[in-house]
């Protein structure tokens, strides 16, 4: 289930950012609410995201058919925020590999 919160969070602030990958996790916090068991469908869903310069952030549900399993916060570093890569500087390559 943490995998599935983490996931669903940094895919959340990528999809918000327009970014298809590279935010790596600074905090995840998950509360288990419900069992979920073995063979059961769950189903990961973003109910907030914020983009700031340096951080992104959301916040989401794990359901089942019962209801909600887990609830999940997460922060993430967004290393190619403006600021951060300058022409020239080792590493400006980073952004254009994760255009490609």
């Amino acid at each position: 289930l943490v995998t599935l919160a983490d996931v669903t969070a940094a895919t959340g602030v990528n999809v918000a950012r327009g970014v298809r990958a590279g935010s790596p996790t600074i905090n995840l916090a998950v509360d288990f609410i419900a069992a979920a068991r073995m063979g059961q469908w769950i189903q990961a869903d973003v109910h907030s995201v914020t983009v700031k310069r340096r951080f992104g952030f959301c916040s989401g549900l794990i359901t089942n058919s019962e209801g909600v399993v887990a609830r999940f916060n997460g922060t993430f570093y967004l290393p190619e925020h403006k600021g951060m890569v300058k022409p020239g500087a080792i590493g400006d390559g980073l952004p254009a590999l994760l255009d490609d």
